[in-house]
């Protein structure tokens, strides 16, 4: 679906990798190194950079000579991703489609206003973690204020069938580089099976999940620790001070069973401990809950981002695996 797909964290490459998988059928790689294929995903560890190193990391990445390429973006506009498009907009001289809505996890965009539970964006508390977020109202604002020579397409999306039409859009204009959350990568797989029929279920090919469970709880949001209470007779909870600290004590006690990563910078510290350049992505054993293996690990690898997901996500996943 597409040549290649660039991710600021674990977690969210493992939501864009689902939609790859449903699209074509087949299981797909995240990968931590520049050593990828076509069709993989790619992580670029962006998030908390500073905006001139997350440009310098984007120039270095070798890019495909053709098909479309796809950032996948956090969808409450998160960290240093307008210097990345910028920088791949000149790369590449491709004019931008940009579109961070996700309308099954409350984000939309109307008239150009990024919103959460339709309240806008830019007045809730993300803005925080935004850079140069200022008096901004509108998208737009937002890039004239960081990156005043871009120039992009910025569709609305109130709903999950406009934002499909914005990915149908996006395919008959041919367009080389396309930004937005995991909700648009949903939505380009959706245009493609519509269009290519049923496809095989890429759950099919993960081998069993076995015990024991291991929840690393290394997010500090609410939802995580909700997550966590409730899945504490089915797992053991894990957290402690440091990520890298959580993530040993997590390796060593999942042996080769079923690991539950809460957070992106948790599941980055996972892989690098368990010396794994990357992960095979399946498909989701429960929503917002990723189902993978670890490339060169015998272990069952569960990635969630740490603020989405139900209170019972994580039992769900587990149930879903058997365990």
């Amino acid at each position: 679906m597409f040549a290649l797909t660039i991710a600021d964290d674990v977690t969210g490459a493992a939501e864009a990798a689902v939609a790859l998988a449903r699209a074509g059928g087949k299981p797909v790689r995240v990968m931590l190194s520049a050593e990828v294929a076509a069709g993989d995903v790619v992580v670029i560890p962006s998030r908390r950079c500073k905006p001139a190193r997350a440009r310098a990391l984007v120039e270095r990445l070798t890019l495909p000579s053709d098909g479309a390429l796809f950032l996948k973006i956090d969808s409450t506009l998160r960290g240093p991703w307008v210097e990345m498009v910028e920088a791949l907009a000149v790369r590449m001289s491709a004019e931008p489609l940009i579109c961070s809505a996700f309308p099954a996890r409350g984000r939309t965009v109307r008239d150009g206003v990024p919103l959460i539970d339709d309240a806008p964006l830019f007045a809730s508390h993300f803005r925080r973690e935004m850079i140069g977020a200022g008096e901004v109202v509108t998208l737009a604002d937002l890039l004239r204020a960081r990156a005043p020579e871009l120039t992009a397409r910025l569709p609305d999306a109130a709903d999950d069938a406009a934002l499909d039409a914005v990915a149908a859009e996006a395919l008959a204009a041919g367009r080389r580089l396309i930004v937005g959350s995991a909700g648009l990568a949903e939505a380009f797989a959706r245009v493609r099976r519509s269009r290519r029929g049923g496809a095989r279920d890429p759950i099919a090919a993960a081998p069993p999940a076995r015990g024991p469970a291991v929840v690393a709880a290394g997010s500090r949001a609410a939802a995580t620790a909700r997550q966590a209470a409730r899945a504490a007779d089915r797992a053991v909870i894990l957290r402690a001070k440091g990520l890298r600290a959580l993530a040993e004590l997590a390796v060593e006690a999942v042996d080769h069973g079923t690991l539950v990563s809460c957070g992106g910078e948790t599941s980055f510290q996972v892989l690098r401990r368990l010396g794994a350049h990357g992960m095979t992505v399946y498909g989701e054993a429960a929503p917002a809950v990723v189902w993978s293996r670890p490339i060169g690990a015998d272990l069952t690898l569960l990635t969630k981002s740490g603020s989405l997901g139900g209170d019972d996500a994580i039992v769900a996943a587990l149930e879903a695996l058997g365990l």
